[in-house]
């Protein structure tokens, strides 16, 4: 990998390499620090002495006061042409530099998601730029890149309801007034035709002004530091940025959902779970199915099957209704979850599609308690799975301990 003149004193430390003839390759162990650097075989060393204080001279291994090294591959004369040995040090040496190039990066987009925020928009923006990051090209196109942030805001709005922020969010009311626009509502496909060209202008100026400009680079006056460059219709990630995303996509996304809902939380206290509401929202809205061990207590345990709303009997396939709505809690609880009528049932009515994100009644509250009692003694002797058993044991021992159903509901 070359590295230009201006630039190589900032790679070379910790990588055998000899920044002189950049062929010959040795180990210094400073005296000042005890740290060992690569700077040169000790025939360069002689002939060069450009690197500054600090490295006083060379200590050899088995005796630390004796002043000695090794001279490097192509000084050693029993190895002078020895091809495969060069071969071999070169490729060893390409990818120390490697690594040391990648960890360098990886400080800045770190940095760059922990700054300061008084708005979301800086890790939402940072998510954005490692989804649409690919190894095709190192180029996000303007459009996509607003579409893809404008669709999470909509997810967010739609499903949970948060809060961007102590002031109105720009982006998030150019969304608003996309929502309020479309005739349905409910599936960003509906609403995207009203995202016209002009409010992607909106957003894209907005983002330039804000998130993208203020990402924190500590190196910002050193051009071989920026994390991505601005165009006037896309965004051009560096080459050694775009290689540190794509090989570390998942970790950077993690970190950016975590340092995002440290943020929102502040601003939505009353809301569980705003991590996992992100990452849902994220994931454009699906909803994570029922886990197989929830649903096989529920099928045993409510047999026969009758709806916990109108109380009559479900013939056909439940729904399993979220008592405190999904919006709200954010996962599939079991002690959270009840039978109802639904799509599936084959009674006419619909009870689950009626109740939707209505907050349950008194009376709905103390039906799930008690069948929450009742299951937990059930599981004692319900002949199933001991891992099962265990599971469910746990969820529900959890929050009948604690009150969990009715200290969200009083929220």
């Amino acid at each position: 990998m070359a590295i230009d003149d201006d630039h190589l004193e900032d790679f070379v430390w910790g990588v055998d390499l000899c920044p002189q003839c950049e062929e010959n390759v040795a180990e210094i162990q400073c005296h000042s620090c005890g740290e060992m650097n690569t700077i040169s075989c000790i025939q360069c060393f002689q002939d060069h002495s450009w690197f500054g204080e600090g490295v006083l001279g060379f200590v050899h291994e088995d005796d630390p006061k004796q002043e000695k090294m090794d001279l490097c591959g192509l000084c050693k004369p029993d190895i002078e042409r020895d091809y495969e040995y060069l071969s071999k040090r070169a490729k060893f040496m390409s990818q120390r530099l490697e690594e040391k190039l990648h960890l360098s990066w990886f400080k800045p987009w770190m940095d760059a998601i922990n700054g300061r925020m008084v708005q979301s928009y800086k890790p939402i923006v940072c998510l954005a730029i490692f989804e649409l990051a690919n190894s095709s090209s190192r180029h996000i196109p303007k459009v996509k890149f607003v579409e893809r942030i404008a669709e999470f805001f909509f997810e967010l709005e739609i499903q949970f309801g948060l809060k961007h922020g102590p002031r109105p969010n720009v982006i998030h009311s150019i969304v608003l007034d996309c929502i309020d626009s479309s005739k349905r509502k409910d599936k960003w496909r509906y609403v995207r035709p009203q995202l016209d060209e002009q409010k992607i202008d909106l957003i894209w100026d907005k983002l330039c002004e804000m998130p993208l400009a203020k990402l924190h680079t500590p190196l910002h006056t050193d051009p071989y530091k920026k994390l991505f460059h601005v165009r006037e219709n896309s965004i051009s990630l560096v080459h050694s940025s775009l290689d540190l995303i794509l090989s570390n996509k998942s970790a950077l996304s993690r970190f950016a959902i975590c340092r995002l809902g440290e943020f929102l939380e502040k601003h939505n206290s009353s809301s569980p779970r705003i991590n996992q509401k992100i990452s849902i929202a994220w994931k454009r809205g699906g909803r994570p199915s029922i886990k197989s061990y929830i649903s096989e207590i529920l099928l045993g345990f409510h047999d026969p099957l009758s709806c916990y709303i109108c109380g009559d009997g479900i013939s056909g396939t439940p729904d399993w209704d979220h008592v405190i709505p999904f919006s709200h809690i954010g996962d599939n609880d079991l002690w959270n979850l009840m039978p109802t009528h639904g799509t599936n049932s084959k009674e006419s009515r619909n009870c689950n599609q009626e109740k939707s994100d209505r907050w349950p009644t008194e009376k709905e509250i103390e039906k799930t308690e008690r069948r929450n009692l009742q299951l937990m003694k059930w599981l004692d002797n319900c002949g199933l799975s001991k891992a099962t058993v265990r599971k469910g044991v746990d969820d529900l021992g959890y929050a009948v301990e604690n009150n969990e159903l009715r200290r969200l509901w009083f929220r």
